[in-house]
């Protein structure tokens, strides 16, 4: 089994840091991720979980200011990547 979307994005997060020396400031996801948001649990994002399965990964992140992880997220995109 794969990671969950939770760890792939800290895992991009923290290659960008190493290769770049500097945070990204967005996050790109393509639908494949955005549907992979709706399998967090509780533990993996706390309230938010709850949101995201009621309203959607897309609706509840961008009632919620448009960030993930404190990065601008970027929908539909071609590519899962951080920039």
């Amino acid at each position: 089994m794969s990671d969950n979307i939770k760890i792939r994005i800290i895992n991009k997060i923290s290659d960008f840091f190493e290769k770049e020396g500097f945070e990204p400031s967005e996050i790109h996801l393509t639908t494949h991720e955005e549907m992979d948001l709706m399998a967090l649990s509780h533990d993996d994002i706390g309230n938010a979980s709850g949101r995201i399965f009621e309203k959607g990964a897309r609706v509840a992140i961008s009632e919620a200011g448009g960030k993930l992880f404190g990065k601008k997220v970027v929908w539909d995109s071609e590519s899962f990547e951080v920039k």
